[in-house]
């Protein structure tokens, strides 16, 4: 597969009523790079595949009565082993590996024990998928790991090797259902739990420690995501909400809108954005507001001797437009005394 070497036993029977795969097979690596289509987009290969049937295309068929009927049972049974060292290639960067399927093959249903590494966290669980005749297809896959590392995971994302961490455990499930595979995969039900991660931050003074005690990620289909946390960072305790309405990611000249609400320490925070689709931060509209009883609570965050002054209140808007940042309503109190702003930097 590619320049990666295949091996292994398969035995094909085709003389019962219905043919029979058996076997094992292993790959050392697939490299996702062999799977991009370096021609889509070019003059060439709208002239190529011009009047040729959707199949051949690799085009999604023109929606009709027939398309959207499930798709026909299995047209083999059996039972394989498959086993992948590793995945290159990857568009995060973390390292997937150390996968294996045990596979079932039924002519409604397909059922596997699945494992895998991935960024130095090892996952196991099981997918069953079912696609009988005259109704819709559907699949489950369940994965969980426990007391896994998370170091490699955080330097990747955060560019730096100032952090370390752990988990004491994770789940996961997808679940999803429609006319095609194709169909219930884009509307699929995803749902993430964790307990008890630990991130360490060991590049200010003194080593600062993260802890999520419980979290969650959960999105239905095209529903916006939520994510909530509870736990502590360093002796302060935190609560965060995050929602980020993903169904209007794919909506071409749509926006993306999220919304963040929470606490840490004695302070209450909360943010929402909205953001032109492809924009990046480019035409960013930002709100913010926050409050607290005392100054001084944030020295536990920041490590500063801040005088006891309180309460405290901040809330205002923020706007990025060709370069341009720009504040808006701008509102702050210290106790008695009040500030309203505004700004502009060009």
């Amino acid at each position: 597969i590619g320049e990666a070497p295949l091996s292994g036993n398969v035995s094909l029977d085709i003389l019962g009523k219905v043919p029979r795969m058996d076997g094992s097979l292993s790959v050392e690596f697939i490299d996702l790079a062999i799977f991009a289509d370096n021609t889509a987009g070019s003059p060439a290969a709208a002239s190529d595949t011009k009047g040729k049937s959707d199949s051949a295309s690799g085009e999604a068929p023109i929606a009709s009565e027939k398309s959207s009927e499930p798709e026909s049972i299995h047209p083999l049974v059996g039972k394989l082993e498959l086993k992948l060292g590793e995945i290159r290639g990857a568009r995060n960067g973390a390292e997937i590996s150390d996968l294996f399927f045990q596979l079932g093959i039924e002519q409604e249903r397909a059922s596997a024990e699945v494992g895998l590494t991935f960024a130095g966290a090892p996952l196991e669980g099981d997918l069953d998928m079912q696609r009988k005749k005259g109704e819709p297809v559907s699949f489950n896959l369940d994965l969980s790991g426990k007391n896994a590392e998370l170091s490699d995971l955080i330097s990747f994302y955060a560019g730096t090797d100032d952090f370390e961490g752990r988990f004491e455990e994770i789940s996961m499930k997808v679940a999803g259902n429609g006319p095609s595979f194709a169909d219930a995969w884009g509307e699929r039900d995803v749902k993430v739990g964790i307990s008890n991660a630990e991130i360490v931050y060991k590049g200010g003074k003194e080593a600062k420690q993260f802890l999520v005690e419980n979290g969650s990620m959960d999105r239905s289909g095209s529903d916006p995501a939520t994510i909530d946390l509870d736990g502590s960072f360093g002796s302060a305790p935190f609560s965060i909400d995050f929602l980020l309405d993903a169904s209007l990611r794919d909506t071409q000249g749509s926006s993306q809108v999220a919304k963040l609400k929470g606490s840490l320490a004695d302070i209450e925070f909360e943010f929402g954005s909205e953001t032109e689709k492809g924009s990046g931060l480019e035409g960013s509209e930002i709100a913010f507001s926050l409050k607290g009883e005392s100054l001084a609570a944030l020295d536990t965050i920041y490590e500063m001797n801040l005088p006891p002054l309180g309460p405290y209140s901040a809330s205002g808007a923020l706007s990025l437009d060709k370069g341009v940042i720009e504040l808006r309503d701008v509102d702050m109190a210290i106790g008695q005394s009040k500030l309203v702003a505004s700004g502009r930097i060009d």
